[in-house]
């Protein structure tokens, strides 16, 4: 909801029962690179592993495909969190076809120039989209550092800076994906057990020791 994206509610202790519905989309981001990252450091073997991480980047290529950006982050996300970045061998033996995506992915989605490839994207997208959440609650962050006030009038540049924030993100909310739910599959994404980064950095460490050949691994 509109009012949800006020006052970065969503970052804010006293104010965080007014972002409900954003809160929840943050929390199943996380969730979301936290399962796929524990799917790819889980798989002991090491060609099962590359295999798995492919699956995930094939995927990626799906969700592009389907505009939703926003889950395209949280597989990147998972593929760069220390846990599997760190897995060299694994990458290594990556088919070509998905590296070549991986690297469209993470030129797309890049933060440089304030997610300028992104947003050109976005742009040309035909709805149905689900866009990345996280630029427009950075967006919306750094607006709000401005005054209220300026020489004790209302800083109306700054309302308008968080309307047009905000009724970008409506946009793509009236047009909604024509997909009938598979009750399985959402069964084992929402109830599946994650682990933490933490406990993902320990078995990542198990599964590539640092200095380990490649031989020395478990094929």
């Amino acid at each position: 909801q509109p009012t949800e994206l006020l006052g970065t509610a969503w970052s804010k202790p006293k104010l965080k029962h007014k972002a409900h519905h954003v809160l929840s989309m943050i929390k199943r981001f996380n969730q979301e690179s936290l399962f796929i990252a524990t799917s790819i450091v889980k798989c002991s073997k090491l060609r099962t592993r590359a295999k798995m991480m492919s699956k995930w980047i094939n995927i990626g290529h799906h969700l592009r495909q389907m505009n939703n950006f926003n889950s395209l982050m949280a597989v990147l996300a998972a593929l760069n969190m220390s846990s599997v970045f760190r897995l060299k061998h694994t990458r290594a033996i990556l088919p070509e076809r998905s590296v070549q995506l991986l690297g469209e992915f993470e030129k797309q989605m890049s933060t440089d120039g304030a997610y300028k490839e992104y947003r050109t994207a976005l742009l040309s997208c035909d709805p149905p989209v689900i866009p990345y959440l996280g630029v427009y609650l950075t967006d919306l962050t750094f607006i709000e550092e401005n005054p209220e006030k300026l020489d004790g009038l209302i800083n109306f540049m700054k309302k308008r800076l968080i309307y047009n924030a905000i009724s970008k993100i409506q946009q793509y909310q009236y047009q909604t994906y024509n997909f009938q739910p598979v009750w399985q599959i959402r069964h084992f994404l929402t109830n599946n057990v994650v682990l933490d980064e933490v406990e993902l950095y320990r078995i990542s460490l198990l599964r590539e020791p640092r200095g380990a050949l490649r031989q020395e691994l478990e094929q």
